[in-house]
């Protein structure tokens, strides 16, 4: 079975409860024969350029920064509220990126930062919703 996580944060980049949990994880599905990828991001997860690695056997790719900054103006009519436009730019940003790929059997995404809105709303994979529920107000976005 092919499995994507799409994720605010993963290895190396952070260090946070969603790595913890996913990193743990991910590893195991891989050994037991499925295929695992991972693509993660967020408003301030990101690298011009996207890139992809293998860590511990799991495809790994990041949000392209420039992708990101193309879906910010497409949210311009919530910037009085900057850090819900930057949300929704890097979901749809991620979702974008994740079209270029071969399609997963599966999706798992989560709640932080809004990344499951684009998967729950248009057609594809069934998808898993993990809820995290840790955007701090006092981290940026």
């Amino acid at each position: 079975m092919k499995i994507l996580f799409v994720l605010p944060e993963y290895l190396p980049r952070m260090g946070g409860g969603i790595i913890t949990n996913f990193s743990s994880l991910m590893p195991w599905l891989a050994r037991a024969g499925h295929e695992v990828s991972v693509i993660y991001g967020s408003s301030f997860v990101n690298t011009p350029g996207g890139g992809k690695s293998t860590i511990n056997g799991i495809e790994v790719e990041v949000l392209d920064t420039n992708l990101y900054a193309k879906f910010i103006p497409r949210f311009g009519r919530y910037e009085t509220v900057p850090k819900l436009q930057r949300h929704l730019a890097a979901a749809w940003a991620l979702w974008e990126q994740a079209q270029r790929n071969p399609p997963p059997d599966i999706v798992q995404v989560t709640d932080w930062g809004l990344l499951f809105l684009p998967w729950a709303l248009r057609e594809g994979p069934p998808v898993v919703a993990s809820l995290h529920g840790s955007i701090r107000p006092d981290r940026p976005a």
